[in-house]
């Protein structure tokens, strides 16, 4: 491979190529599956009016691992740098949703209690064959209960990796409000590139010392904060800032973050906090009137059974901020957990 994968790795993580569609219903009906709406259920195979299709055709392969070892779906990564999109996953099904697993999970070994938290799948291959055997990656979605739930059962400390660039710093910024309280979370944001390139070009003790000094994710965000005063308004940060601290859960931590990070922009803690609270006043009655429309929700479902599926149940607990009224539509379900 181009990227220096050594073949230990490639076995390890079962790195494979996407030939043709009909090469996979070959080898589909060699394991005995016969019937093309079990593929297309999970996505390996789509229908299209010239025929059928796979998704990852002429993609490197990444099979996605649950908790079990159970694999539940495939990341691709185009072969070719002229494809147009670089990296797809499977879409979400009955067995695999991107919320609910993070790549590498057949792989991870904590070290000390300590995982490390990246985006991209080469970003977690790399780490591993430096030595980083506590790596996994997102799956290209923001940091989620479920995941933060894995998290949890693998260790009792988290440092979340960033790219040296924009889309770093946001990644960052909105990892402040992500469900983290149960673990002891820091974060890395790289001087540049990605972790895969930076291990390349500088080495795995260079993002070894990253990893050591890392501050906690809401002293990493200030900094961040503190920075963009530089080349924004002020009025202007202090409203993204508020915003921030207003999506943040709980109310306690809300109001250190907006405390320290007037303090980083030079204004008056009150200001912050003012907006802050408006903002989360704002959000709490938003948030009141969709958990009165899950209720109902779950009434419908329950009073008519014939849409009472597995299938449509668990789509729409996807829909459902996460709380009693998501746990209790999670119980009907066979999968429900």
């Amino acid at each position: 491979m181009k990227r220096g994968m050594t073949p230990e790795t490639q076995e390890n993580f079962g790195i494979g190529y996407a030939g043709s569609a009909q090469g996979l219903i070959s080898s589909l009906k060699k394991w005995g599956i016969n019937k093309k709406e079990i593929p297309i259920s999970i996505g390996l195979l789509k229908e299209k009016q010239k025929g059928l299709t796979c998704p990852f055709m002429s993609r490197i392969t990444l099979p996605i691992f649950d908790q079990s070892r159970n694999v539940v779906g495939f990341g691709g990564r185009a072969a070719d740098d002229g494809q147009q999109v670089k990296y797809i996953n499977s879409s979400d099904s009955q067995i695999f949703s991107k919320r609910r697993c993070l790549f590498g999970l057949n792989r991870v070994e904590p070290i000390d209690g300590t995982i490390v938290l990246v985006e991209g799948f080469f970003d977690v291959l790399t780490l591993h064959q430096a030595g980083f055997k506590n790596a996994v990656g997102l799956l290209g979605t923001e940091l989620s209960h479920e995941q933060a739930g894995i998290l949890e059962r693998l260790g009792q400390s988290v440092t979340l990796i960033f790219d040296g660039d924009q889309g770093g710093q946001k990644a960052l910024l909105k990892t402040v409000k992500a469900p983290l309280q149960g673990l002891n979370a820091r974060a890395v944001l790289l001087p540049e590139g990605d972790p895969d390139d930076l291990v390349r070009k500088r080495g795995a003790k260079e993002l070894e010392t990253l990893i050591d000094k890392a501050p906690g994710i809401r002293e990493a965000a200030i900094e961040i904060i503190g920075q963009r005063v530089k080349s924004q308004r002020i009025e202007d940060v202090v409203e993204e800032t508020a915003q921030i601290a207003s999506e943040i859960p709980d109310s306690v931590e809300a109001s250190l973050f907006a405390e320290q990070a007037a303090g980083s922009l030079g204004v008056p803690g009150w200001v912050l906090q003012e907006k802050t609270h408006e903002r989360r006043g704002r959000k709490e009655k938003i948030y009141e009137r969709k958990k009165a429309l899950e209720r109902f929700v779950i009434e419908e479902l329950l009073r008519h059974p014939s849409i009472n599926d597995p299938e449509t149940l668990r789509a729409v607990a996807d829909l459902f901020e996460e709380g009693e009224e998501k746990r209790l539509l999670l119980k009907q379900t066979p999968r429900g957990e």
